[in-house]
């Protein structure tokens, strides 16, 4: 693969507001080979995601539906990672959701998911708009081994936002594709809508994955008297 090795874009955010409201859909890349993977993907596939941002944030998030299954579906919200609310600071380049352990309140931090992109001079026509490729590999916990991340990004929409909190590019990701699991991509594109209601940043401690792993491991211990 060649590889872009100089920035090809810069992007300056703009002063006055600009939003927009994104839904994608998705569809899972895995071999479904039993019962159980095949149920999850049939749950996946009733499933929608809508992002709203304006110049400064995103909210990205599952959108309502009814389940074939109650389990089925949850498993599948955790494994595409569509079971918290993604929040993004364009700025800053954050990339988080909230976590309640014992009433308070955590910012969990994906930043990593906002950078360490390696661009290339790949492009395909997604939704009627151009997209480039870019790539960058992740730590799996469950795995133990780094899987790789695939976006498809617009500069012609330029805001750097994505599906479940990934993001950081010179345009808004169209597409996304974490090996071995699952797609997402666009369905409807709504640019500067007449309302738009995006959720404040909430408030909290920022706390790393395995900082809040043990905070959730400490809160269900409990000793006897």
């Amino acid at each position: 693969m060649k590889k872009i090795t100089y920035l090809f874009f810069i992007i300056s955010f703009q002063v006055i507001s600009q939003s927009g409201i994104i839904t994608y859909n998705a569809k899972v890349d895995f071999e479904q080979t039993n019962p159980q993977a095949k149920a999850i993907s049939d749950e996946i596939k009733l499933m929608s995601f809508t992002l709203k941002y304006n110049n400064l944030i995103s909210h990205f998030k599952k959108s309502k539906n009814i389940p074939l299954n109650n389990m089925m579906a949850s498993y599948a919200s955790v494994l595409i990672e569509a079971k918290n609310n993604w929040f993004q600071n364009a700025i800053k380049k954050e990339s988080f959701y909230k976590k309640e352990i014992k009433s308070e309140s955590y910012l969990v931090n994906h930043d990593s998911k906002m950078s360490d992109w390696v661009l290339t001079n790949k492009s395909k026509i997604i939704d009627g708009y151009t997209c480039y490729k870019a790539e960058r590999k992740e730590f799996n916990s469950r795995s133990g081994k780094n899987i790789l991340i695939t976006a498809w990004f617009s500069p012609d929409i330029p805001y750097p936002y994505g599906p479940i909190g990934n993001g950081g590019l010179p345009g808004l990701i169209l597409q996304l594709k974490r090996h071995k699991r699952v797609t997402y991509t666009v369905n409807k594109i709504i640019l500067n809508p007449k309302k738009i209601t995006i959720p404040k940043i909430p408030k909290g401690e920022k706390v790393t994955i395995k900082e809040v792993i043990k905070k959730s491991r400490d809160a269900r211990k409990y000793t006897v008297d």
